[in-house]
């Protein structure tokens, strides 16, 4: 039979600085009962390091402790995973960053702009900070070109662009000093 390993043995396969948080979280949990949900690292049997969630709750009866129990959960694909994403984000910003044409984010739900490179500030006449105050119809006049309004046409346009839709529209800004500008 296998012996179940003691507390100060699981403990000690967590690299220092985990094992003292881990240590405090399950004291205050045996006292207070109040659960834990940290991200800690911890040793495996073959020396690698490994990060991991560690989730502790406590069961009590009649406001006492009486039971500990807990989960670790492996991070170590999530945290390729962000890292890949960090990379990749990086890059789009950079290549949105030295475009010749002006680019322009829009996040959809806010119906503001939310990242523009140089040529966008050159275009629409104004800092990038200032160009996240806006929408798309803020810096429009009141009809575009065909005569239709420019908030139904957003709209319109926005619906398609969101269900993975290549759209290619022509599309009359106006900048906030009044100068019409036409693009696509």
């Amino acid at each position: 039979t296998s012996q179940q390993p003691t507390l100060d043995e699981v403990f000690e396969r967590f690299v220092p600085e985990s094992r003292d948080l881990l240590r405090q979280l399950f004291n205050r949990a045996s006292s207070s009962g109040q659960p834990y949900d940290v991200p800690v690292e911890i040793v495996r049997a073959d020396g690698r390091v490994v990060p991991v969630r560690a989730i502790g709750r406590a069961e009590t009866y009649e406001g006492m402790v009486v039971r500990l129990y807990g989960a670790l959960q492996d991070m170590t694909e999530l945290r390729a995973t962000r890292s890949a994403l960090a990379t990749s984000e990086a890059w789009l910003k950079l290549l949105i960053e030295h475009a010749p044409d002006a680019i322009v984010v829009l996040d959809v739900e806010k119906q503001r702009f939310v990242l523009g490179n140089l040529a966008a500030e050159q275009l629409f006449e104004m800092k990038r900070d200032e160009l996240t105050r806006y929408s798309p119809v803020d810096l429009s006049p009141e009809l575009q070109a065909d005569g239709r309004p420019s908030a139904l046409v957003a709209r319109e346009v926005i619906e398609q662009a969101v269900t993975g839709k290549a759209v290619v529209f022509e599309w009359r800004h106006r900048t906030l000093l009044g100068r019409e500008i036409d693009c696509e």
